[in-house]
């Protein structure tokens, strides 16, 4: 077949020569370096001699143009797929003769700047054009050091690996802007890893995630390049971004402000979306903040089980709450600050971000209110439906409602009184009740009938999200080498809103509400 492959990397943004011998091929990489000169440097991805592909995105393989079997018995199988793509994500060989890259960029780690981080585990192998004719990058998780590594080992874990894969696709599912998940390779090597920070450190089975976007440019690149004063190198990756991402913005009078501005506004969208699902991404750190406004990088992520805006999933953001659910939009604000740092040296005067970042924490609110009007299947915009909302999330909190189950339910609820749980006190049952009568008032207003109604929630409200609980089971299953729930979890999460859909294994039930809370790492 004919691969149409993009080199506009290689030919466009700057290769740390230091990175490269005489031939052009990568260096061995013998101890971490500053990389102040260059926006990338060449890498060679370890050689697995065991390794086997375990998962396979088919559709997403035939998007970007491999051939593969419409009758393969799974669409994550590895059954079917050309033979070049195998060998890219496995490591074997590389993309039409170009070496990998990683890439260097700087970042603020739990509000702390951490000076340069760069691509430490992850190494973008190629681009591809797809068939809808735009750039789509691949990158390789886990495939081995880079001169970004610092103390690791550029190696990932199986568990975390499924992790990525089964989150990034469920997002995409769910329509919220995320990186893709190509394939899933065991490494036949294992992995030491302290899973809980506690000292404990074990051997797990190692494995790479290839993962694919468009670009995987962070807002920690801009930070990086405006702090080393590298001017150049920070006008050229900005140009680099405008041209390929943000066209319209490259026309405009001040194009670099531009760009933030659009930057924002996705970014605050994006977080809303998170929102609206309950998904927690844990560690917001602006390495982890995608300039295209993706989810990116699913380290200590879940998706909220009972209903509190506490919570995190990230075991190291406890007791602080950095990042936590309900301040995720606050941090995204303060993430898009230090990438006006990072732009600054283009513009050369502060009151255009200012504007910016005024205008962002005041509409952050209403974003956010707004996709829970529309959990409702309300009309956006006004003022009384959003105080629904904040009255709504009060009693949430304290009635301790599954997230995902309780929108789910409401949405072809008829009368209130069945919904109410046994372990309710009369006073939540009260303002339950007085909280269904407001909200039957605002539909009758906006002339929104229950047919009408339970349409909008059920595209609306997932029945399907991939809960930590049931993340656990399908990681065990896979490790000991049964990839069955695996592949019944990714196809209930490829069409979440589906009613009809069988579930023997109980993937839409909550985790019951005794239950412990599942604990995540920086390393999970």
């Amino acid at each position: 077949m004919a691969w149409i492959f993009d080199h506009s990397w290689y030919a466009q943004l700057r290769i740390d020569p230091a990175s490269v011998d005489t031939s052009g091929n990568p260096q061995r990489v013998d101890e971490v370096r500053t990389v102040a000169h260059a926006h990338v440097c060449a890498v060679q991805p370890t050689a697995f001699p065991q390794s086997q592909l375990v998962a396979l995105n088919q559709d997403l393989a035939a998007f970007l143009g491999a051939s593969t079997t419409p009758s393969a018995p799974h669409k994550h199988g590895p059954e079917t797929v050309h033979s070049d793509l195998v060998n890219w994500v496995t490591g074997a060989t590389w993309m039409d003769a170009h070496p990998p890259l990683a890439m260097a960029y700087a970042g603020h780690q739990f509000g702390q700047w951490a000076g340069q981080l760069g691509d430490g585990r992850a190494m973008q192998i190629g681009a591809l054009i797809a068939q809808d004719r735009q750039s789509y990058a691949l990158q390789l998780k886990g495939a081995g050091p880079t001169p970004f590594s610092r103390r690791g080992d550029g190696y990932a874990v199986l568990r975390s690996s499924i992790r990525e894969y089964v989150a990034s696709e469920a997002l995409f599912h769910l329509g919220v802007p995320t990186t893709r998940a190509l394939a899933l390779v065991s490494t036949g090597q294992p992995v030491a890893r302290d899973r809980y920070y506690n000292g404990h450190v074990a051997w797990e089975p190692g494995a790479v995630v290839c993962r694919v976007s468009p670009g995987f440019i962070r807002f920690g690149h801009f930070e990086w390049f405006a702090a080393q004063g590298a001017d150049d190198l920070l006008r050229s990756l900005a140009d680099f971004c405008l041209e390929r991402y943000f066209p319209d913005c490259a026309q405009a009078d001040e194009p670099y402000l531009a760009l933030f501005q659009t930057v924002a506004e996705r970014t605050l969208n994006l977080v809303a979306q998170w929102q609206g699902i309950g998904f927690v991404h844990g560690v917001m750190n602006t390495d982890n903040m995608s300039l295209l406004s993706e989810t990116i990088d699913y380290g200590p992520y879940g998706f909220m089980d009972q209903y509190n805006p506490h919570w995190t999933p990230n075991t190291s953001d406890r007791p602080q709450g950095r990042y936590r659910q309900q301040q995720q939009g606050q941090v995204a604000i303060w993430n898009l600050m230090q990438l006006a740092n990072g732009l600054f040296p283009l513009v050369g005067q502060a009151a255009g971000f200012e504007q910016v970042l005024a205008w962002a924490q005041e509409v952050w609110p209403q974003k956010e209110a707004d996709v829970f009007v529309r959990k409702l299947g309300l009309p956006e915009g006004a003022d009384q439906d959003r105080a629904l909302i904040r009255s709504l999330l009060v009693w949430m909190e304290q009635a301790q409602v599954d997230f995902t189950d309780f929108f789910r339910q409401i949405s072809s609820l008829h009368r209130p009184e069945d919904l109410v749980q046994e372990h309710w006190s009369p006073s939540l049952i009260d303002q339950w009740m007085a909280w269904w009568k407001d909200y039957m008032d605002r539909a009758a207003y906006w002339g929104v009938t229950h047919e009408d109604r339970q349409r909008v929630m059920l595209t609306r409200n997932p029945r399907f999200v991939p809960r930590n609980h049931h993340l656990e089971r399908v990681i065990q299953q896979a490790t000991e080498g049964n990839w069955h729930l695996f592949h019944d979890l990714m196809r209930v999460l490829a069409d979440p809103m589906n009613s009809e859909l069988e579930d023997p294994y109980g993937w839409a039930q909550p985790k019951p509400f005794d239950a412990a809370d599942t604990a995540l790492s920086c390393s999970s």
